[in-house]
C-alpha cells in the first residue's frame, strides 16, 4: 500500500497503478477495453475529482475517484465520450463538482452510452446510410433490398471478407475490421454465421446505430419463391475463395506478336465473374507435369455476363537472357486451344474500387477525387478495369491518370481503348506512355527512360501534403516498384498511407 496527504490527491488529475514481474515486464500503457473485460492488464487509471467545499454537505474539502467503467450495462466511466463527438480514450469527462447525492451521479452524465466494443455514441444519434456508391448492386426485392443466402454470408469468413448476420439483416464488416476496439478477431470468429445472440449480449445503443452503417441485405425475408431465386443468383457467382473452378476456353484473338486476348466461359451462360473491382483471381493449370498458379486481373467487369476475358503478354522461351525459360503460364496459355480448361480461384486483393471516387484499401475506407495509377507491362490490367467500371457511371466524377511504362510502343497493352478513353473523356482521363527505346524514325511523342519524379510530378494528381485530395495505385514488376515508383513518390510528398501497390 501507498501512503499519502489528502492535498496531495486534491490537486492531482488522476492515479495511475503499474505492475512490473521478476523479469521487468511492465504493463503496457494504453488503456483499452475488449470484450471480455479489461483483461489485458494495462496501467490502471483512475481520474481525482476534488469537491469545493462550498458545494460539499458538511462543507468539508471532499474527493471522488472517477473509475475507467462502471460494472454492468450501466452508464458511466471516463472512458465514456461525453455527448460531443470525440474519438476513443482522447476525452474523459470531468466535472467541475461532483453531481449531488454522489451515487446519483451517472444519472447526470445526460447523453453518454457504455462503451462497446464495436462502437460509442449518443442514443439519438443518427443512423447514416452508407453513400450510394457504395450500397450492393442487382436489388432482389420490390424495395431494392438485397436479398442474400445464407451460403453467400458463409463464403464471407476471413479478414478479407467479413459478413455477419444479426436479426436477419447482413452486414460487411471488413471495413470495421482494424477500428474495432476488441480486435478484429472479435468479429472473424463469428463472420460467416449469424451472430444475433452474440451481438445482443455485449453491443450498446451505439454499436447497433453504427452497425447499419455497414448493412448491405437480408436473408430470408423475400415474398414467397423471391427468396429462393435471390440464393440461386448469389450462387452464381462463379468465384469461390475456397475451391478452385473449372472454366473453359471458348475464344483466343492475336493483338499482337506476343500478346494475346483470351476469353474463357463461365460455368453457365448467367453466371457472373464474381471480382470486385480492382481485384485479382489465381489461375491454376498444371505445366510439364506441375501445379502453376499466377494471379490475373480481367479486362472485363462482372457487367459482363456468362464470360471473362485475359489479355496476357506471352513470354517465350529463349528471348531474354534473363528469363531462357520465358513464362510458365504465359506459354500454356498460348499452348491452349479452344476447349481447353484452366482453374481458377478467388477473389484476392487489399485494393477494390466501389465507386465515385470510394475505394477500399486493406479494409479501410477511403475516398478521393483524383486517382493516380503507375503501371508497367502487364501491369496494367487492374488499373484499367478501374478506370473502364468508373467511366460507365455518369456519377462518378473521379479524375484518373495514368502512367504507363512499356519497353517498346508496340509493347502497350489495350492503347486504343486508352487513348479513346482519353479523347472522349478529356477532363477525367489524363495518359502518358514511357518506353525504354523507340525504333530510329518512328515518331513518339512522349517521354522515353525510367520513371522518374519529373514523369510523376508532370503526369500525376499532386500529393495531398499540398492540398490535392488523391491517391496513388501501383502496379508492375517489383524493381519498378521498389527502386522508380516509392522512392520518387516520397520525393514528391506522398506518404505511404497515399498509395498502394496493387
Amino acid at each position: 500500500s501507498v501512503s499519502m496527504q489528502d492535498m496531495m490527491l486534491a490537486v492531482s488529475s488522476e492515479i495511475q497503478v503499474r505492475a512490473w514481474d521478476e523479469s521487468s515486464n511492465t504493463q503496457p500503457n494504453r488503456l483499452t477495453w475488449n470484450v471480455m473485460g479489461m483483461g489485458n492488464n494495462p496501467v490502471f487509471r483512475v481520474k481525482v475529482h476534488s469537491c469545493p467545499k462550498e458545494s460539499s454537505p458538511d462543507g468539508q474539502l471532499s474527493i471522488w475517484f472517477e473509475h475507467p467503467t462502471v460494472p454492468g450495462p450501466a452508464a458511466g466511466g471516463w472512458m465514456v465520450k461525453p455527448s460531443v463527438d470525440f474519438p476513443v480514450g482522447t476525452k474523459s469527462i470531468t466535472l467541475p463538482t461532483p453531481p449531488a447525492g454522489h451515487h446519483q451521479w451517472q444519472n447526470e452524465l445526460t447523453g453518454n452510452a457504455s462503451y462497446s466494443p464495436l462502437a460509442m455514441a449518443k442514443k439519438d444519434e443518427a443512423v447514416i446510410p452508407p453513400p450510394p456508391s457504395v450500397l450492393p448492386v442487382n436489388p432482389k426485392l420490390p424495395d431494392g433490398t438485397r436479398v442474400i443466402s445464407m451460403d453467400e454470408v458463409a463464403r464471407h469468413a476471413s479478414d478479407d471478407s467479413a459478413w455477419i448476420v444479426v436479426k436477419g439483416k447482413v452486414y460487411d464488416c471488413t471495413p470495421f475490421l482494424e477500428e474495432h476496439p476488441g480486435g478484429s478477431a472479435s468479429i472473424t470468429m463469428n463472420a460467416g454465421a449469424d451472430c444475433t445472440e452474440d451481438f445482443e449480449a455485449v453491443h450498446s445503443t451505439k454499436a447497433w446505430n453504427q452497425l447499419e452503417d455497414y448493412y448491405i441485405g437480408v436473408v430470408g425475408t423475400a415474398p414467397a419463391g423471391s427468396a429462393s431465386k435471390a440464393a440461386a443468383v448469389e450462387d452464381l457467382r462463379t468465384l469461390d475463395p475456397k475451391k478452385k473452378v473449372g472454366v473453359t476456353l471458348v475464344r483466343k484473338d492475336v493483338i499482337s506478336h506476343d500478346t494475346r486476348r483470351l476469353r474463357f466461359a463461365l460455368p453457365t451462360d448467367k453466371h457472373i465473374l464474381g471480382l470486385p473491382v480492382g481485384n485479382h483471381f489465381f489461375v491454376n493449370a498444371t505445366v510439364d507435369g506441375k501445379p502453376c498458379m499466377r494471379a490475373y486481373t480481367p479486362t472485363t467487369t462482372d457487367d459482363d455476363v456468362g464470360f471473362f476475358e485475359l489479355v496476357v503478354k506471352i513470354y517465350f522461351k529463349n528471348v531474354h537472357p534473363k528469363f531462357p525459360d520465358g513464362g510458365k503460364m504465359s506459354q500454356h496459355f498460348e499452348s491452349m486451344a479452344v476447349g481447353d480448361r484452366v482453374e481458377i480461384k478467388g477473389p484476392i486483393g487489399h485494393f477494390t474500387y466501389l465507386g465515385r471516387g470510394s475505394f477500399k484499401v486493406k479494409n479501410e475506407l477511403r475516398s478521393c477525387k483524383k486517382m493516380g495509377f503507375i503501371c508497367g507491362g502487364t501491369g496494367l490490367t487492374p488499373a484499367y478495369q478501374v478506370i473502364k467500371q468508373a467511366l460507365k457511371d455518369k456519377e462518378d466524377s473521379t479524375e484518373f491518370h495514368l502512367l504507363y511504362a512499356n519497353q517498346t510502343p508496340a509493347d502497350i497493352l489495350l492503347r486504343e481503348e486508352l487513348d479513346g478513353w482519353a479523347a472522349e473523356h478529356p477532363d477525367r482521363v489524363k495518359i502518358w506512355y514511357t518506353v525504354d527505346r523507340v525504333a530510329d524514325g518512328e515518331e513518339w511523342a512522349f517521354s522515353k527512360g525510367f520513371i522518374n519524379d519529373e514523369m510523376l510530378k508532370a503526369h500525376l494528381p499532386a500529393p495531398p501534403a499540398d492540398g490535392e485530395d488523391s491517391f496513388i495505385g501501383m502496379c508492375g514488376p517489383p524493381p519498378m516498384i521498389n527502386f522508380a515508383c516509392i522512392p520518387n513518390l516520397t520525393k514528391l510528398g506522398f506518404l505511404e498511407h497515399d498509395y498502394v501497390s496493387f
